[in-house]
């Protein structure tokens, strides 16, 4: 009995196989909520150079012999930089518009963050038998995300400041802190800053002082 692939509009339940897809059939989604920067782009070609490409691609059969990507655009990127000819996928076939959308979002959260405490323990003992250098080569961090991980070096003590004999009350005391924060946190702490300095030529301090004032304002 002859069968037909499933158009993704179909009502039918979806299925899932296992396959080796050509490079030139498949597509990225144009819904997909993921950026990646230049930086974490680099760190995915070294690790698919490194350990080859181990993790699947999950795309929809769409028909037509092409597949759409529910979830990898990025790792498919950088595969096809390097060269790759085909990928290994999950394929769903059957799957509406409506569900890949949701799937995308399902896929991006289902990997999880990890434990602080747990990852700097993991991270530390496989400091212990290699360099910073060679830790950091295929992990998808950076020196100073590293070393939050592990754990930074105490702060040295500032030196006392002068102290007044009539201080001025009514005066503002500006204070110095530093702040740890995830790097997802900090790049839209960045993304506020830049748009609190609405385009003007300002330092990043100034761009927060004023994102402070205009808090303070409403």
């Amino acid at each position: 009995m002859k069968t037909t692939t499933p158009s993704p509009s179909s009502s039918a339940t979806p299925t899932t196989r296992f396959d080796f897809i050509a490079t030139t059939v498949i597509d990225a989604n144009p819904w997909n909520p993921n950026r990646m920067t230049a930086a974490m782009y680099a760190k995915a070609i070294e690790s698919i150079t490194l350990y080859g490409f181990v993790d699947p691609l999950t795309v929809r059969d769409v028909g037509r012999f092409r597949y759409e990507i529910i979830d990898g655009e990025h790792r498919f990127n950088a595969g096809r930089d390097l060269g790759m000819t085909e990928f290994p996928c999950i394929v769903i076939s059957g799957l509406t518009d409506t569900a890949a959308k949701k799937l995308t979002i399902v896929m991006n959260e289902l990997h999880g963050q990890a434990d602080p405490g747990r990852m700097g323990d993991l991270l530390t003992e496989i400091l212990s038998f290699s360099s910073m250098e060679e830790l950091l080569v295929g992990l998808p961090y950076d020196e100073s995300i590293l070393a939050g991980f592990i754990g930074l070096p105490e702060l040295p003590e500032l030196p006392d400041l002068p102290k007044t004999k009539d201080p001025d009350e009514s005066k503002e005391v500006w204070v110095e802190r530093l702040y740890r924060m995830p790097k997802s946190v900090s790049l839209v702490v960045d993304e506020a800053i830049e748009k609190a300095k609405d385009g003007d030529e300002l330092e990043p301090w100034q761009g927060l002082e004023r994102m402070a004032a205009d808090y303070l304002a409403t």
